[in-house]
């Protein structure tokens, strides 16, 4: 189960920033860094609650990681637009600004990894669809 829920995800970002700090010196700026381990924590949050969410078949809880997936996908919209910006305004930074964005993004796919986990939690509970897009305010179903 933890082969599809973010493990590929986490060994292609080690890749990347190993090969990356290698090859060109990538070194994110402070404020680049801050925003991926924000997402980073963030990603590693809904992993955890998703695998407990299985763990004790809770659709509750899944739903609650459904939310959290808008959150992260939120939150790294809002880093990629910061990066961007900055490297608009340094040329220099556009290799770092591309290669954060690459970072960033496996974050996020983590999340939707435990976005996923959680969908199948709400489907095996009977509570909701895995495939719908998003949970409904204030229930446990989720809309299409």
């Amino acid at each position: 189960m933890l082969h599809g829920c973010g493990v590929d995800e986490a060994k292609k970002l080690a890749l990347a920033v190993l090969a990356d700090s290698d090859a060109n010196g990538f070194r994110p700026g402070a404020a680049t860094a801050r925003e991926a381990r924000q997402l980073g924590r963030l990603a590693v949050l809904m992993i955890r609650a998703a695998l407990q969410a299985f763990d004790r078949l809770d659709p509750e809880a899944a739903a609650s990681v459904i939310r959290q997936d808008e959150e992260m996908d939120a939150e790294y919209a809002a880093a990629l637009r910061r990066i961007l910006t900055r490297a608009m305004e340094d040329m220099r930074q556009v290799q770092s600004a591309i290669e954060a964005a690459f970072i960033m993004r496996t974050l996020e796919r983590i999340g939707d990894h435990a976005r996923n986990i959680a969908r199948h939690v709400g489907f095996i509970g009977g509570q909701f669809d895995p495939n719908a897009t998003g949970v409904l305010p204030g229930s446990l179903s989720v809309r299409s």
